[in-house]
């Protein structure tokens, strides 16, 4: 697996499933999160020292939950218009990835 390789401290995220090496990474978070394809388990995980203790360092940053994202920051206006901008430039983005 080249995940090994990595220094100790390094991140690695996943989708679906987690690394099978807990000798190697720590499991950071664990959490469902909504992705344009559907939900998914999103796992964050930690290279561990080569002796297998855990790195000291800094952990993460607790940030809202995606159905605080879809809470308007802000109640005075119509933002209609620009979410359907927002969202073709979303959907034409995909498109060019393809």
């Amino acid at each position: 697996l080249k995940a090994r390789k990595l220094k100790p401290g390094a991140f690695f995220v996943t989708f679906t499933k987690g690394l099978a090496s807990p000798q190697h990474f720590e499991v950071l978070e664990r959490k469902r999160y909504k992705m344009s394809w559907g939900p998914a388990t999103v796992y964050i995980q930690r290279r561990l020292n080569a002796d297998g203790t855990s790195v000291a360092g800094p952990g993460l940053k607790d940030v809202p939950d995606d159905d605080e994202y879809d809470s308007p920051a802000d109640d005075s206006g119509d933002d209609s218009e620009s979410s359907e901008e927002e969202e073709e430039d979303s959907d034409q983005a995909l498109e060019d990835l393809d």
